[in-house]
């Protein structure tokens, strides 16, 4: 699986590539695909965050329903 920081650093190479863009087109392609690895950081660091917040709740109750037995 991909992490958010590589996700950030093809942002990161997308921008400069805008910065070098030979047309207003091309510059906007790239700015476009910038931002579409930026979300996708974004969603993976937020579904990271979800997940961990489930663990979070279920290891607790798991715990402690095996110190019973």
């Amino acid at each position: 699986m991909s992490s958010a920081s590589e996700y950030r650093h093809f942002m990161d190479e997308c921008l400069r590539w805008a910065i070098d863009a030979r047309s207003d087109e091309e510059r906007t392609s790239f700015l476009q695909i910038a931002k579409t690895w930026h979300e996708a950081a974004m969603r993976l660091e937020q579904s990271l965050g979800r997940v961990r917040e489930s663990r979070e709740r279920v290891e607790p109750v798991a715990h402690d329903t095996t110190k019973r037995r």
